[in-house]
């Protein structure tokens, strides 16, 4: 009879819950929503200018967790204990985490991706925000204005002597070899096995000369403003920061690649729905404009990019004299290349 009684109050509490908060399932209400993000600066970005205001608009306690990790939201869906219902990463997860059947497709009846240009679209995701893979120098070491302008000159040593820092993954170097190897834009992708040959014989050419492969983004920036390297490839976003700070940096967009952060749905979580409005809110008009005046990142949308202003434009990837000189990431080959070539990789970090 106990047992019964229990049941009965606990069936009695769903109930009166179900009432109160009708969006809400049992499920649900066992924890709030959770966005998981890389945390950091980007973290910060994405609390002000897309976590709250859309728990605000959905009613909603939205809760942001920023250890995000491919491994985990991997181990969650595999485990059926998923705790992050929608996940904040680098375009490369979306592609990844499809082929490995661990997200849910977008739900189209609730996230309009026709308002982003037809690149930008995907059955697995959506991407929300927009930065740059460049190239950065420390001006003690070469002037303001007078760092590598292309991935050709970067390789240079003889014209830019000095420790570099590069990406300790097959992201971003493929592209930076195969530039430097003379490839147009056009010719970058797909990257066949003809030219992973071409992109191995430059990393080799070039490794004595870098000191530092880096996993963490903060990383370059940091070590860029303190003089411990020359050079760097490295993202907009971080580099701004130092900069905003008073380091000693430059960059250009010049010969830069185009990166995209998305927004997934990882497979079980019980906020489907809610994560897929999330999703919306994060294109519509509202959050894109207000990624104008983050400082560094941009919007996806195109109809807020003409909204910039001169000095905005210059760090926005999607403005249309930037994406003239830069190249859009293709993260679909860079999945590929990660998977297929992951011993040649990991024998090159580790030779």
């Amino acid at each position: 009879m106990t047992l019964r009684r229990d049941f009965m109050k606990m069936a009695g509490s769903a109930s009166a819950l179900s009432l109160l908060y009708p969006h809400l399932s049992l499920a649900q209400s066992r924890r709030p929503m959770v966005y998981a993000c890389t945390g950091g600066s980007t973290g910060k970005m994405e609390q002000d200018i897309f976590v709250d205001p859309a728990a605000k608009a959905l009613n909603m306690d939205i809760r942001l967790d920023g250890t995000m990790s491919p491994a985990k939201v991997e181990a969650m869906v595999k485990a059926n204990a998923v705790e992050w219902d929608v996940v904040s990463y680098t375009g490369g997860f979306m592609h990844a985490g499809a082929e490995k059947g661990l997200l849910m497709p977008v739900d189209r009846s609730i996230v309009d991706q026709t308002v982003l240009e037809p690149a930008l679209r995907s059955d697995y995701g959506t991407n929300i925000s927009s930065g740059a893979i460049v190239i950065a120098w420390n001006t003690k070491k070469y002037g303001p204005n007078a760092g590598p302008q292309s991935w050709a000159e970067f390789w240079d040593i003889k014209r830019f002597p000095g420790s570099r820092a590069m990406y300790k993954s097959s992201d971003y170097l493929c592209e930076s070899a195969l530039r430097a190897a003379g490839l147009r834009f056009d010719e970058i992708y797909p990257l066949t096995d003809e030219k992973l040959k071409i992109v191995f014989g430059k990393l080799r050419e070039l490794k004595p000369h870098v000191s530092l492969w880096y996993t963490q983004g903060a990383v370059p920036a940091q070590a860029l403003a303190t003089g411990q390297i020359d050079l760097a490839l490295t993202t907009t976003g971080r580099i701004m920061i130092v900069k905003g700070e008073g380091a000693p940096v430059a960059w250009t967009m010049k010969d830069g690649f185009i990166n995209v952060f998305s927004l997934t749905v990882p497979k079980g979580t019980p906020y489907a729905k809610e994560a897929m409005q999330l999703m919306s809110y994060a294109i519509g008009e509202a959050a894109q404009t207000k990624l104008l005046s983050s400082g560094s990142y941009g919007p996806v949308r195109a109809s807020v990019i003409s909204k910039a202003t001169p000095e905005q434009r210059k760090y926005l990837s999607f403005a249309p004299e930037n994406r003239s000189a830069m190249l859009l990431i293709n993260y679909q080959e860079l999945a590929k290349v990660g998977i297929k070539y992951a011993k040649e990789w990991t024998n090159f970090f580790a030779g």
